[in-house]
């Protein structure tokens, strides 16, 4: 179910109903993508779930170079926004 909801909407959904301080793509912005993927890694390989294999989405992200505030280049943009850039360019290369 992609594309229901803005990337805005998702973290003022989790901060308000969930009384969180930043929602989880903002969060990601400040911690960057390619952290958050190190970790999933981590996870996935030392646990062997499958739950915590990165999806496509963020390596394709984190490869566009889409890694948060540290870069200038907000991930939750890409994460709303850019799927179809990213995707058209994936299948063009």
């Amino acid at each position: 179910m992609e594309g229901v909801a803005s990337a805005e909407n998702v973290d003022t959904a989790l901060r308000l109903g969930y009384q969180f301080r930043m929602g989880p793509l903002e969060y990601c912005d400040r911690i960057g993508l390619d952290k958050i993927m190190s970790w999933m890694e981590h996870l996935f390989h030392e646990l062997g779930d499958v739950k915590y294999r990165p999806c496509p989405l963020l390596r394709k992200l984190v490869r566009a170079g889409h890694l948060g505030r540290s870069t200038g280049r907000a991930s939750s943009r890409g994460m709303a926004a850019g799927r179809s850039r990213l995707r058209g360019r994936g299948e063009s290369r």
